[in-house]
Parts: structure tokens; C-alpha cells; sequence
């Protein structure tokens, strides 16, 4: 039974250039193996991260879109996070959301996934995060898609 085992919360995102990346063929939401591609693995602390999709459906135009929005902080600032922020702001991505339960979500599937949003903070007090908060966003005819083969990394 399934009472009272959830959590939330994500342990690490994979993210690789859109036009790199190519997956087997979904079948009912699931995608079993990425077939070519390689990702940049981030692993997030705890409580850092989450990813929220939002069905979007018009009666007058008969459509329906799935907008999802994945939210994660990466600490600690330097040249090497500097450098890896101008990438990711600038780029389309294809991301895997890995989340606290061990499942694997296929972020932008179709159309990439692009950061609408980035900040670089220093923090002021002690405990705050030095590092960069990102949102990246994505628009697609489904929700994401549950990844079953591993990463390639």
C-alpha cells in the first residue's frame, strides 16, 4: 500500500542541449532509453528544487498545452557557475527532473526547455544561498514523460 510513503522535493537535475539528445519513442507516457546524448548532471540539496506543470485549456479554441516550470538553486558562486549561468540562460535544453522517490521526468520532450528567469545572489546573511536561482520553462502538447532506462551522463 502506498499510505504515507510520498515525498517531495528533487534530487538532482540532467540537462543537455536540445539538439543533442534523442529518445526512444514514448509509449503511454513512458520513454524507455535516451538513444543518443549526453547530460550535465546537478545535484540538488534538499528542499532546492521542485517542478510544477500547468494544463492550459481553451474553450473557445478548442486547445489544450501543458506548461511546466522546474525551479531549482545552485549554490555557491565562482568563474565555473558564472560561466555554466551564461549557458543556461541562454540555451533550449532537454532536462531530466530526478525526484525524491527515484522517478525520472522528460522535461521539454518537444519543443526544449528554456530558462525565463535567473538570478545570481550572494546571500546577506549567513545561512542565505550564495549561488543562482533558476526557472526554466517549458510548452508542450503533454505533460512530461517518465524516463525508465537510465541517463546517459
Amino acid at each position: 500500500m502506498d499510505c504515507k510513503e510520498s515525498v517531495g522535493g528533487i534530487k538532482a537535475v540532467y540537462i543537455a542541449d536540445f539538439t543533442s539528445i534523442t529518445y526512444d519513442t514514448p509509449t503511454g507516457g513512458v520513454i524507455a532509453n535516451v538513444d543518443a546524448g549526453d547530460f550535465y548532471e546537478f545535484e540538488l540539496p534538499p528542499q532546492t528544487g521542485n517542478f510544477t506543470t500547468t494544463a492550459n485549456s481553451s474553450i473557445e479554441n478548442q486547445s489544450t498545452f501543458y506548461q511546466t516550470e522546474l525551479v531549482i538553486a545552485l549554490p555557491r558562486l565562482s568563474t565555473t557557475a558564472r560561466n555554466q549561468f551564461m549557458v543556461l540562460t541562454k540555451g533550449r535544453f532537454a532536462i531530466v527532473v530526478l525526484d525524491r522517490l527515484g522517478n525520472k521526468f522528460v522535461l521539454g520532450y518537444e519543443n526544449g526547455c528554456f530558462a525565463t528567469t535567473g538570478t545570481a545572489v550572494s546571500g546577506t546573511a549567513m545561512g542565505d544561498l550564495n549561488g543562482q536561482n533558476l526557472t526554466f520553462t517549458s510548452l508542450e502538447t503533454q505533460p512530461p514523460l517518465i524516463l525508465t532506462g537510465s541517463i546517459p551522463t
